[in-house]
């Protein structure tokens, strides 16, 4: 057998007292963390099932729309109607390109601002 030294440490009463209060607290503030975590892993569990399910019926959803615009005749607009909706793909792509700089130009834009407040 392997003998082992003891060692033997003398508290003052308060000491001892402190010591063993702040041992259950962390005691029972890791315990209140554990619970944390397992409602966390409960409640991000039921998410992704829920997720999964509606991504499912979106699918199902996204196939039945698709069998009815192969099933339904194509509905044959005016010109104007057309040239209209033309001009609103063309709008709604120059937004998203103003949208979109790359992150140098947006930090420059941020400091020049900066600059301007000062």
């Amino acid at each position: 057998m392997v003998t082992q030294d003891l060692v033997h440490l003398k508290f003052e009463y308060n000491e001892a007292i402190n010591a063993r209060k702040q041992i259950l607290s962390l005691e029972k503030d890791s315990l209140t963390i554990a619970q944390s975590i397992r409602d966390y892993n409960e409640i991000r569990t039921r998410e992704l099932n829920a997720k999964i399910k509606l991504n499912n019926k979106i699918r199902l959803l996204s196939s039945d729309i698709k069998k009815l615009q192969k099933i339904l005749p194509k509905a044959d607009l005016p010109r104007i109607l057309q040239k209209k909706e033309k001009i609103k793909e063309k709008r709604t792509k120059e937004k998203i390109k103003k949208y979109n700089p790359d992150i140098e130009s947006q930090l420059k834009d941020i400091q020049n601002k900066l600059n301007a407040l000062k």
